[in-house]
């Protein structure tokens, strides 16, 4: 069971967040990412999406405005460091996030794991994981939804 109270206390207590998702992100990664970064920006909070690939032309739509960026090592490395709080959405072991892996791992902000996947990976402080839903978009859906 999801305790979107603690998720909101999260919220609440950082300024500026940075979300990922996996490789090759499929339409539930996307729209997660969209949807929690609208609803952060909502609540007057600094926000970041970058993702190892490009977002699939078939998807391209979700992101209209071109808020996803594609993360270089070599020039973003900084750029997870610079936020208070990162969010893993829709996957839960760090080997699905491609190039982001080990400056996700190394940071020092504060992580946050949202995902219905099963065989988790304790990789965050913590772990919104629970594989009874059918999408991380149900997941995101309620914690917006409960607010």
């Amino acid at each position: 069971m999801i305790r979107y109270d603690l998720i909101h206390k999260l919220i609440d207590e950082n300024d500026s967040f940075l979300l990922t998702t996996h490789v090759n992100p499929d339409g539930d990664a996307i729209g997660c990412q969209i949807a929690l970064y609208r609803y952060l920006q909502r609540k007057g909070k600094i926000v970041s999406i970058y993702n190892t690939d490009e977002t699939p032309a078939n998807l391209q739509f979700l992101d209209p405005d071109k808020i996803i960026r594609k993360f270089d090592s070599e020039t973003d490395r900084k750029i997870l460091s610079e936020h208070d709080a990162l969010i893993a959405i829709d996957f839960n072991r760090l080997d699905r996030i491609g190039n982001i892996e080990k400056t996700f791992r190394n940071s020092r902000a504060e992580k946050i794991c949202i995902d219905h996947h099963e065989n988790s990976e304790n990789f965050t402080e913590h772990m919104f994981v629970d594989k009874s839903y059918g999408s991380t978009g149900e997941i995101v859906f309620e914690l917006i939804d409960s607010n």
